[in-house]
């Protein structure tokens, strides 16, 4: 029941010190552990050990994807992500799409830590599948973006069909500190135009500024003041 010795144990089974037969051991518990504790420290162990020692094999920690219990399958993902090995992406993304939204995210959160480029469309699927509804996702999609897509790639959301997608593409470009998001200031859904606007002047992208400053459309007053000190810090006659 004390979470510091089942900390303490995983740890000490997954020291390279211990060989195969520790990372066994994890194998053993991660499968077969009477309690989801156990099971989850046998995921955890298997990852820090394949983290420690480059020679592990890691298809058992992939066959832990597939397994019925939600959080192991999240916690399967979280270490992949980890681990940061681009094989591992194509079963990430199948993760996207499973029934569980706790392993949705730590699906997308995973591919961004492996900053796969093949991933984006992908992510931008999910995005325009849940993205709307679960702001937790978004930012996950957001932050897993700026990292799987270049900055010209995310601009080029700005004509998709889904506000989600696009939504999720100004988060990426504000994380990336791009003067591309500037393509989505007169973006036809107001949250996601209001969303560029908060991006470019609290990000303090500069070269976009002028774009802002430039906008003539009505939004919430805190996202007017925003602009209306954007055309004071461009200046000029306009």
């Amino acid at each position: 029941p004390d979470q510091r010795l089942r900390l303490r144990a995983h740890l000490e089974l997954a020291d390279p010190k211990r060989g195969p037969q520790g990372y066994e051991a994890l194998a053993e518990a991660a499968r077969f552990g009477k309690t989801l504790y156990a099971r989850l420290h046998g995921v955890w162990g298997m990852g820090v050990a394949a983290r420690k020692n480059l020679a592990l094999e890691t298809q058992r920690l992939v066959a832990l994807t597939q397994d019925p219990q939600a959080e192991v399958r999240a916690q399967a993902a979280r270490m992949l992500g980890e681990l940061r090995r681009s094989i591992h992406a194509p079963v990430l993304e199948t993760l996207l799409q499973d029934s569980n939204a706790r392993v949705r995210l730590r699906a997308a959160i995973a591919l961004g830590e492996l900053g796969s480029k093949q991933s984006r469309t992908a992510l931008l699927a999910l995005a325009e599948a849940h993205g709307a509804t679960d702001p937790t996702l978004r930012s996950a999609l957001g932050a897993a973006l700026a990292r799987c897509a270049s900055p010209m790639e995310l601009a080029a959301v700005v004509s998709a069909s889904s506000s989600a997608q696009r939504m999720a593409a100004v988060v990426a470009l504000r994380i990336q500190a791009s003067p591309f998001v500037a393509a989505f200031l007169q973006d036809a859904d107001a949250q996601v135009a209001q969303e560029a606007v908060r991006a470019i002047y609290d990000a303090q992208i500069m070269d976009a500024l002028p774009a802002l400053a430039s906008i003539e459309r009505s939004f919430s007053a805190p996202t007017l003041r925003r602009i209306q000190h954007a055309r004071w810090r461009v200046g000029g006659l306009e």
